[in-house]
């Protein structure tokens, strides 16, 4: 059924018996059943709520055949993947965790949790007889390889060494600060690679996807602050309400609220960025995103555009109700928690398309051909509508591109677009 996550987990016999349904009595998706190391007891992961994104796993364990199953964890986090200890006495999971992507340690009898590591995301790990290995990446580093054992940890890779030496990295700092509702909400601010004292720098304010994707400390070759740095640019950053690893209730706050929360959080965010970081030139600034982060754009335009010069979007929404019954997720339109013909006011209220009329800022609007999570319908409809209204916007056609783009070569035209587009606005004479 396209329209639900309701995933079971099931025993298959080798004798070509009928499966067995192991969660049957669960509405909420189950998965990432592994089997303890000596075959007696089965752990996996289970969302508490049918059809709820951004919904928190808690890990369940049980016998082998799933009868006499409990939940292990009582936690504020959402693992995302799940493997036994060696000794079968304590389970391994990655979580989103205030910005980071954490490897946490979970007692297999208790449940207590202690994180294994700090700054930096996990992106895969294994252990054998107490020694684990992981691969980590931050904002300052790509993916390297670290052991750690006994409570000691060691760095074994430093690929890249030498041309990380030459861009010299940004370690931004951390914001904190009254969001939405009076909640804490969290950022970083980098300074650019050519940082001097006392100088003030054109500033790119990057907006997240998902929406429920937060911004982790990593490394990528799409949206990387580093990038940004190295081309002159201070960089900030927002996990706004909707991002995970800060509690179910921060993730839960967008639902429905698409449009208004997250943007309150990202006036409120920028705002405390200027106020604290003197080299920001809030005069020369632009703001940038991709499929969540490019419907935000399009808000912004309409609902927050004084601050910006420019604006960059790709792959964003332009028209909420036509993506919900249009993407290639069924599920997704509970984000808005009921169908767009049921709660038309709601959408109508979160949908770039009824601010379009206010939008007057530059935009550069990029598509992928092959994307069906936003169809480039999309993106060809944000760039009709400015230029309708005689803004200044093009519109890059990113051909083969799904809704990432992963071809090196294209990416690095596709980046080379939205520099030169920033550039063209937050240049010295502006």
């Amino acid at each position: 059924n396209a329209f639900t996550n309701n995933n079971d987990l099931y025993r298959l016999s080798l004798t070509g018996a009928a499966p067995v349904n192991l969660t049957q009595g669960h509405t909420g998706p189950d998965y990432n059943p592994v089997l303890s190391p000596d075959g007696r007891r089965l752990a996996w992961l289970a969302s508490p709520r049918e059809n709820v994104g951004g919904d928190q796993p808690v890990v369940m364990v049980g016998d082998a055949d799933g009868k006499n199953a409990r939940a292990l964890t009582r936690w504020d986090r959402g693992p995302g993947d799940l493997t036994w200890r060696t000794d079968g006495r304590a389970l391994y999971a990655t979580a989103a965790d205030q910005g980071q992507n954490r490897l946490f340690e979970i007692d297999a009898r208790t449940g207590a949790v202690r994180n294994l590591t700090d700054i930096g995301m996990v992106n895969a790990y294994d252990e054998r007889a107490g020694t684990v290995v992981y691969a980590l990446e931050s904002f300052t580093s790509p993916t390297q390889l670290f052991v750690q054992k006994g409570g000691e940890t060691r760095q074994i890779t430093r690929h890249n060494a030498e041309a990380l030496a030459t861009i010299r990295p940004s370690r931004p700092d951390e914001i904190r600060f009254a969001g939405w509702n009076g909640e804490e909400t969290h950022g970083w601010v980098f300074k650019p690679a050519n940082y001097v004292e006392g100088q003030k720098y054109p500033t790119v304010y990057l907006i997240h996807g998902g929406p429920k994707s937060p911004w982790t400390e990593s490394w990528s070759y799409r949206w990387n602050p580093q990038v940004y740095t190295g081309a002159g640019y201070a960089v900030v950053m927002i996990n706004f309400h909707g991002s995970p690893g800060y509690g179910q209730a921060f993730t839960d706050a967008i639902n429905s609220n698409w449009g208004t929360r997250p943007l309150e959080d990202l006036q409120k965010g920028w705002e405390a960025a200027v106020a604290g970081n003197s080299f920001i030139d809030s005069n020369r600034a632009c703001a940038l995103g991709a499929s969540y982060g490019g419907y935000m754009v399009n808000m912004i335009a309409g609902k927050w555009n004084e601050p910006w010069q420019c604006l960059v979007n790709h792959a964003g929404v332009f028209d909420v109700p036509q993506l919900m019954n249009a993407m290639d997720i069924g599920t997704f339109i509970h984000e808005f928690e009921g169908a767009t013909w049921d709660r038309k006011d709601v959408y109508d209220a979160q949908n770039p398309e009824t601010y379009a009329g206010n939008w007057k800022k530059p935009m550069l609007v990029l598509h992928g051909s092959r994307d069906f999570r936003v169809p480039m319908e999309q993106g060809l409809a944000t760039f009709s509508a400015l230029q309708r209204l005689d803004i200044d916007s093009r519109f890059v056609h990113v051909p083969n591109a799904n809704h990432w783009v992963l071809e090196p070569k294209a990416w690095v035209n596709w980046q080379q677009e939205i520099l030169d587009w920033t550039a063209k606005y937050t240049g010295p004479s502006r």
